[in-house]
This record gives C-alpha cells, structure tokens and sequence, in this order.
C-alpha cells in the first residue's frame, strides 16, 4: 500500500514538470496579454503539442456571440516554424467547410481581428503540426488567447 501511495505521488507529481517541458506558457500569456488591448480578456487556453513521426491535427472550438469585435492572438513559442495555424467556419470532418484565416509560417505571435462577417456562433482552431523526418518528436505549446469589444 505504501509502495502504491509513493509511486502515485512520484507520477502525478511529474505531469505538471512534462507540460513544462518546452513551454513557458506563464511568458507567453503575459505577451499575448499585452497584445490584446483595446479589447477586454474573453477566453484562454494552452494546447500542448508534440511533433512526431506522422502529421498532427489539434482542433480547438471557440464560441462566439453575434454582435461582438474580437481579437484572436496565438503564441507558438519554441515550436517549429512549420508549425500552422488556420480558423475555419465548421469542424474538420464537415464536408464544405471554409477556411477563414490562415497564419504565415515562420510566425511567433499571431493577432487576428477577424471581420465580423467571419463571427458566427463559433470558430474552428486547427494547429497543423508537421511530421518530423529523422524519426525524433519535439514538444511545446501554443497559446490561444482572446478578447472582445462591443
């Protein structure tokens, strides 16, 4: 029982250290904060990424209301470059989706203030993670942080 209660706290103990590892997402909130301005704080999340062998594709689902201005500001740290980031109208697997925004590589910090023809009730994240050729993985994170006006 005491082995047990030990390797419990030794394993749940280490998993916040694994999302540490390659993200310092407190640092990278506190730019994207700074960036949000003029607009007030509406939503954020921290998606840990891992790149390996094969392809990756995160979709996050953000609600939105209908008669509100935002801004969307993705910080993607230490990732790769190739890392992509692209909002579309409906989820991956609905047939005739349209892509509304899409980042250039090679950004660190991206702000979007998309035209309020693209709001609906909600919004599409898709973080495109290339496969990497030598077989190895590289992890990080990627900060989505949002605000609204009226």
């Amino acid at each position: 029982m005491r082995k047990l209660l030990i390797l419990s706290l030794l394993l749940f103990g280490s998993i916040p250290a694994l999302f540490a590892q390659g993200c310092d997402w407190e640092a990278m909130k506190s730019e994207s904060q700074d960036k949000l301005k003029p607009f007030k704080y509406y939503a954020f999340k921290v998606s840990k990424i891992i790149a390996e062998e094969d392809p990756l594709l995160k979709e996050l689902q953000i609600p939105l209301f209908h008669d509100a201005e935002y801004r969307f500001i993705f910080h993607k740290g230490e990732l790769p470059d190739d890392v992509k980031v692209e909002i579309w109208n409906a989820p991956a697997n609905f047939p005739g989706r349209k892509l509304l925004f899409s980042a250039d590589a090679g950004q660190k910090v991206i702000v979007y203030d998309p035209p309020e023809a693209h709001v609906n009730n909600r919004i599409f994240i898709n973080y495109l993670v290339p496969s990497i050729e030598d077989g190895g993985s590289t992890s990080g994170c990627i900060v989505f942080y949002s605000g609204f006006k009226h």
